[in-house]
């Protein structure tokens, strides 16, 4: 029910998901040893040959957020209260400037109690990435070598938005305001084995 607002209210909103829960998570990775000029000879397998690409690839449901009141409605000296919850939040269509559905929080008036909200009803992004490396031996003698690396992070530059703006007195409230994966970085590298 909505509208609850003494103190009972408030323990009993305390129950809820763990902000780490992570309630659907995929992670997969992958080697390959491309096939080309294995048997081939001379320049043509130093060239063509001993090519390796690798992979991860990670898919999360987005974590729990809560939202609070910052302006300490209660009294207690707590800048994490809860607002009233009038609605579902989650109902809407997510986009950066409202994640949620910020109508459903009303604030709760100075000195009237807690707010019925609970901890953790709300969802931030998901996590959608793909890791990527191909690498390339060259092979000086039986005991050294050199291995030329290309490595993409995020490979396909998707955005996965971090929590948004989470206190119902920010002007900002409800907006997304970072990414919380970094976009496509690339890194080249020369490592040399002996």
């Amino acid at each position: 029910s909505f509208g609850g607002k003494n103190e009972g209210d408030a323990v009993a909103a305390e129950r809820g998901l763990a902000a780490f829960d992570a309630r659907h998570r995929f992670v997969a990775n992958f080697l390959y040893q491309l096939p080309f000029a294995r048997k081939a000879t001379g320049l043509v397998k130093y060239l063509a040959g001993d090519w390796q690409v690798n992979g991860i690839v990670t898919l999360q449901s987005g974590s729990p957020f809560t939202v609070f009141d910052s302006s300490d409605p209660s009294f207690t000296g707590s800048s994490g209260d809860r607002p009233n919850l009038v609605c579902d939040p989650n109902s809407i269509k997510h986009t950066v400037s409202e994640w949620f559905n910020t109508d459903c929080f009303q604030r709760v008036l100075p000195g009237a109690g807690f707010g019925n909200a609970g901890r953790n009803i709300t969802f931030a992004d998901a996590i959608k990435t793909v890791d990527f490396s191909i690498f390339k031996s060259f092979h000086t003698s039986e005991a050294t070598s050199f291995e030329l690396r290309g490595e993409f992070f995020n490979l396909f530059n998707h955005p996965d938005f971090s929590v948004p703006v989470s206190d119902i007195n920010s002007a900002a409230f409800g907006q997304v305001l970072s990414t919380s994966v970094p976009e496509r970085q690339i890194q080249l590298a020369l490592k040399f084995y002996f």
